[in-house]
């Protein structure tokens, strides 16, 4: 959508006698607006599925934890145990935070660029879509020869690290 409306915008530009620019200018600003709104809404949405999921989760710990008997509670590092909380804790926010928007986005994105790409031109994407397969066979056979230097590479660099730590 914004490489559209720069393309747009562009050829206005250079179109002799063109008065319409203004109203690209116009879209253009109404597209970060939608596109921050946006941003500011998925940051708010993630957030929130995130920290609660955190919070059912320590919820779910202490409630285990109050259960766990007295004597074995005690043969336990109780530090260890909280550290190792707080650290899964943290995990689960941050995948559910950040992972989670690309799990959907990138896919998506991905289906809405090759939409966007036949619209432009059916013939051409066809082409470039019957070529990929070709491309990356192409490419995995020229890649070996490299893969077999980098593995000797890295024995060789190994060899001289364990060589000069004894």
């Amino acid at each position: 959508m914004v490489g559209e409306l720069i393309r747009r915008m562009t050829d206005a530009l250079f179109t002799p006698g063109y008065t319409g620019f203004q109203g690209f200018i116009w879209a253009t600003v109404a597209l970060v607006a939608t596109f921050t709104v946006l941003a500011w809404v998925r940051t708010r949405i993630l957030a929130g599925i995130s920290e609660q999921g955190a919070g059912e989760l320590r919820r779910l710990a202490g409630e285990s934890l109050l259960e766990i008997p007295l004597a074995r509670l005690e043969a336990m590092h109780t530090g260890d145990l909280l550290s190792r909380l707080t650290n899964d804790t943290g995990l689960i926010r941050y995948y559910l935070y950040f992972d989670l928007f690309w799990f959907i986005a990138a896919p998506l994105a991905g289906i809405l660029s090759l939409i966007y790409v036949f619209y432009l031109d059916w013939a051409l994407t066809l082409a470039t879509l019957g070529m990929m397969p070709i491309l990356i066979f192409l490419s995995t056979k020229a890649s070996r020869p490299v893969e077999k230097l980098s593995g000797r590479l890295q024995d060789n660099l190994a060899a001289l690290s364990s060589s000069t730590q004894d």
